[in-house]
């Protein structure tokens, strides 16, 4: 049931991406996806995380609902994660550094989120970014299932990309 979904969702969310490319906007995220996706990024979630200050976060996965976070608020991460993602197919690797921080930092700073719900935001974003990126694969059961193929950045994106970036860094004072 879980790869069947993922399938879904990964065929979804990749036209949903490939659409997004060609017009230079970011699609909406279909409640079905949406739902796999974080459903995923919940499973993805590891019980220790090791930060680099030497410390370890503990999660307590018994209670999903204490951890997961609301619907907008995951569609949210999600197309900072097209963001990102966008960026990393252009090779702007200090841009795929940036969104992701300037996204984190935000998020923290709101200080609606526990820390454990912070890393579910993380995971989230890593897992839905490396999903774009074709990192993370699904086998279809559909034979002929094809994925679309990657859209080229042209000059035009890439500064597209920054100024989104660079807008997100703007609104923490950051630039």
């Amino acid at each position: 049931m879980i790869l069947r979904s993922f399938c879904v969702a990964v065929s979804l969310l990749c036209a949903s991406v490939a659409g997004a490319q060609t017009s230079g906007a970011t699609s909406e995220v279909s409640d079905k996806t949406l739902k796999t996706l974080k459903a995923l990024a919940w499973q993805s979630l590891p019980t220790r995380i090791a930060q680099s200050d030497k410390t370890v976060v503990e999660i307590d996965k018994s209670d999903p609902s204490k951890i997961v976070i609301p619907d907008a608020d995951a569609r949210e991460i999600i197309r900072e994660a097209h963001l990102t993602a966008r960026a990393h197919k252009c090779d702007l690797q200090d841009l795929v550094i940036a969104n992701r921080d300037a996204l984190l930092l935000r998020e923290k700073n709101t200080g609606r989120w526990s820390e454990s719900q912070l890393q579910y935001i993380n995971t989230l974003h890593l897992f839905t970014v490396q999903l774009l990126l074709g990192k993370v694969e699904a086998v279809d059961a559909k034979p002929n299932a094809s994925m679309p193929s990657p859209v080229a950045c042209n000059e035009k994106e890439k500064q597209e990309i920054s100024s989104a970036v660079e807008a997100n860094e703007r609104l923490l004072g950051k630039s």
